[in-house]
């Protein structure tokens, strides 16, 4: 059986984003609120994609996770160097 993690990087790789080399799945779960957070740290290569792309991986998600997606959305990377631009990509989902 596979994991949310492993259905994450499935979806990227079939919307044609392959292996994120540079790129880390950060999973938490938060019991209290019913919801599991799965972030794509370092997903530029996500957020300046073309749209055709960023659909297919819309696509893909929707068949990996189907109703559990609550929402997905980007967030500015925490990061040490101020200057940076990097972007994460955030996937809400029920437990």
């Amino acid at each position: 059986m596979i994991g949310d993690v492993g259905k994450f990087r499935s979806a990227l790789a079939a919307a044609g984003f392959g292996e994120q080399k540079d790129c880390s799945i950060f999973n938490d779960r938060r019991l209290r609120s019913g919801f599991r957070r799965l972030k794509l740290w370092f997903a530029n290569s996500v957020f300046y994609a073309q749209q055709s792309q960023q659909w297919a991986l819309k696509e893909h998600l929707e068949k990996e996770f189907g109703d559990r997606i609550l929402s997905m959305y980007f967030i500015e990377s925490c990061n040490r160097y101020p200057t940076s631009d990097n972007k994460s990509l955030c996937i809400r989902l029920k437990v």
